[in-house]
């Protein structure tokens, strides 16, 4: 009736353990779960139908106790090999769902565990559903050689072929995830979950700190750890698992992505701007202000679900970008926002929403999503400009601006870029390439910032006011020269000004429901090709 928790020391009832999710009460040690609780836990109650479930046991170099191992084990847990594959439904979305079973020789992974993952994305494809995979594995199984090394190559290209048909892969890392599957299908899912305090990487820590000679952080390789080097979208505890997955679906759910804004939209392409006499220094004065609203709190405002994820798979999560996927209005759209922080210490943690590459790479990667997915894009641009830093210059900043833009310029589907605040040169303009540039009328939008400039040509900081006026950086000026299409006005409540943009948002997706994805394409570059040009 009672198990001593392996961390803590503690006894701890077992019924207690099981409704708090298999975790202890007075640590948080998550404990490993078999395969019929995972299913209990996040499918719907007697959705889960097992598929592909042949399991000749094959033993391909003949390795000696090899069959043993495995009669042992089937007679002690009944599984016949460390993953399980079915169909079922979670929050009512039909997926196909693969368990990884670490009771089985640690999870590892053999030819046998090589077909059911590439059967599993094999029928996925078939079927049009989404893939669901708990992975939990010591590596490759050593038993079977390099056979054992093919199924990482086998299974990436099962994934390749998905990614290629548009289907969705969510990935959920638990406890522990190493060697030959993290370096396989385990790390290339469209949104990577991982349950906290996992174990994480390719070499153990062990074996790392034995070959180099060196000590490492206790953090190295978890879940938190993997999640600050970019590698992991959330880190989910698991009571909350079945909640974040049914959103996530319900995003890249057909019916959601597909439907239409059929309800009448009011035209605000015409608004009255407040008349205040404002001079360009004064506008620059109410872009910059502490407590002017920034792109968190519009997204929370305006968009019926958000789900922020993290991480540009290489180097980092830069908190200056929040990216994520959101509905409005029934309508799934991708959203990036430059956040800038409303106090000195979020200010900080935001770098005062002045992005590194890390940060040009997350948004790309989201784009490149809500590309495959077909989801509109929204971009809330508000930044002094790109992170000015040795580190952010030799980790290629210029690069992953000029990416951003080479690939915004071919995307299909429509990109609306909202300037709700500063708009700081190519730091902004890697958010800017877009179907729809609209402004807010208390934003800016400039090459340099009026200071630097009146350095530069003046050498005299002083003139800036006068420089401000002679960039034309307002939105009536840009509005006149056409670099925006159309200006929002700040007269009234936050609310109403959010109303504002949220309207604006779908208009422009009701209008965009028209247009081919050529057409889409098309007037995106028509749009600059005809800025700047006399004829």
């Amino acid at each position: 009736m009672f198990r001593k928790c392996t961390k803590c020391g503690k006894s701890i009832n077992e019924h207690k353990i099981s409704h708090n999710y298999f975790i202890c009460p007075f640590c948080g040690q998550y404990y490993s779960i078999d395969y019929k609780k995972r299913v209990h836990m996040v499918l719907d109650n007697g959705s889960f139908i097992e598929l592909n479930k042949s399991n000749t046991f094959i033993n391909p170099i003949n390795f000696p106790g090899y069959e043993e191992k495995h009669n042992e084990i089937v007679n002690k847990t009944g599984l016949k090999e460390a993953i399980i594959i079915g169909e079922g439904y979670i929050g009512g979305h039909n997926v196909i769902i693969g368990i990884m079973d670490t009771r089985y020789m640690m999870g590892s992974m053999g030819c046998l565990v090589g077909e059911k993952v590439t059967k599993l994305f094999e029928i996925a494809m078939d079927k049009r559903l989404p893939v669901i995979l708990f992975v939990a594995s010591g590596g490759a199984r050593m038993q079977e050689g390099v056979f054992s090394l093919m199924q990482m190559a086998k299974t990436a290209s099962a994934v390749s072929q998905f990614h290629e048909k548009g289907g969705l892969y969510i990935s959920v890392i638990t406890n522990p995830t190493m060697g030959g599957v993290s370096a396989s299908f385990a790390l290339l899912g469209d949104v990577i979950l991982a349950e906290p305090k996992s174990i994480i990487g390719f070499a153990g820590k062990r074996v790392i700190e034995q070959t180099i000679g060196e000590k490492l952080p206790l953090d190295f390789q978890t879940a938190e750890f993997m999640f600050d080097c970019g590698y992991i979208d959330l880190i989910v505890e698991r009571n909350r698992l079945k909640e974040t997955l049914t959103d996530i679906l319900l995003i890249h759910d057909n019916t959601c992505v597909k439907s239409k804004a059929n309800k009448k939209i009011n035209n605000i392409s015409k608004i009255d701007i407040c008349k205040d006499g404002k001079s360009a220094w004064n506008t620059i004065y109410k872009a910059r202000i502490f407590n002017r609203f920034r792109s968190l709190e519009i997204i929370n405002s305006i968009f019926d679900l958000f789900i922020e994820l993290h991480g540009d798979r290489g180097s980092g999560d830069d908190k200056s970008i929040v990216a994520g996927i959101g509905i409005i209005n029934k309508r799934a759209v991708t959203i990036i926002g430059q956040q800038k922080g409303n106090t000195i210490e979020e200010m900080r943690y935001r770098q005062c929403g002045m992005a590194k590459p890390e940060g040009y790479k997350k948004a790309l990667r989201l784009m490149r999503q809500a590309e495959k997915f077909g989801r509109p894009i929204i971009c809330l641009i508000d930044t002094p400009g790109a992170y000015p830093g040795g580190e952010a210059e030799a980790n290629g900043q210029a690069e992953a601006i000029a990416n951003n833009l080479f690939e915004m310029a071919s995307f299909s589907v429509p990109i609306i870029s909202f300037i709700i605040g500063e708009g700081g040169s190519g730091g902004a303009m890697a958010l800017g390439l877009a179907n729809k540039i609209i402004m807010l009328e208390n934003a800016v939008f400039s090459v340099i910032s009026p200071e630097g400039c009146a350095s530069i040509l003046y050498r005299d900081a002083k003139k800036a006011p006068d420089v401000a006026e002679m960039l034309k950086i307002t939105a009536p000026d840009l509005l006149k020269y056409k670099i925006i299409d159309e200006i929002i006005s700040e007269c009234g409540t936050k609310q109403e000004i959010f109303a504002r943009i949220k309207n604006c948002i779908e208009r422009e997706l009701h209008r965009f429901d028209k247009l081919s994805k050529t057409e889409i394409r098309q007037e995106r570059m028509e749009k600059y090709r005809k800025i700047g040009c006399s004829n």
